[in-house]
């Protein structure tokens, strides 16, 4: 059995020097696709560096609770699990075992994931960069988790909806340019993501 799980993060630009507080995603599909766990929450974080990596954390949380539940249904299983994020750098770093220095905290946690599913779930474990626009879902959950924090301080609450608008005009103009090319296919497809999320926060 193979199990997808999509993991992302937010911050709260431009504040994040300041602010210690991200949102952690996780959205996580069975081999046939079909979606069998989302969430997401606020989490502290130690630098502006770390969030992503609090991501993939969530991410491996997650599905090692579901695994110790469901013992019955993955114990007796050759599951293979693949951990999905758009950051290639983190992805990288994880992979060969050299997340920064200033991550130790978390590279010791993320570590000690790992191994927790590898032995004593027999749980094969694979990480893997994806593009954005393919990580909509957990972006967009991210996202909105942190537009409902961040609604108690106006000042970074409208800041991230005017950023949203201009996502959106610039977004327009390059729709206006390739319209007719499947790049502009793609852009129009992350367009609409961006319009939902703003509509999200503007009537939230």
């Amino acid at each position: 059995m193979t199990l997808h799980i999509y993991c992302d993060s937010s911050f709260p630009h431009p504040y994040r020097e300041f602010l210690d507080i991200c949102s952690v995603s996780v959205i996580i599909f069975d081999e046939d696709k079909k979606e069998i766990y989302r969430n997401a929450k606020i989490v502290k974080c130690l630098n502006h560096t770390d969030y992503e990596y609090r991501a993939i954390l969530y991410g491996l949380a997650a599905i090692e609770g579901i695994i110790n539940s469901n013992l019955h249904t993955y114990k007796h299983t050759n599951n293979i699990i693949i951990i999905y994020n758009d950051s290639a750098s983190n992805i990288e770093n994880i992979k060969n075992n050299s997340i920064p220095k200033n991550n130790n905290i978390l590279s010791y946690d993320i570590n000690k994931k790992i191994q927790a599913l590898y032995l004593r779930n027999k749980q094969q474990i694979d990480f893997q960069w994806i593009p954005r626009e393919e990580n909509f879902l957990a972006d967009e959950l991210s996202k909105n988790k942190l537009a409902d924090h961040c609604a108690s301080d106006p000042e970074v609450y409208n800041y991230m909806l005017c950023d949203l608008q201009k996502i959106i005009e610039s977004q327009q103009r390059r729709i206006n340019l390739v319209e007719d090319t499947p790049k502009g296919e793609k852009i129009k497809y992350v367009y609409e993501q961006v319009k939902t999320l703003y509509e999200y926060m503007r009537t939230s």
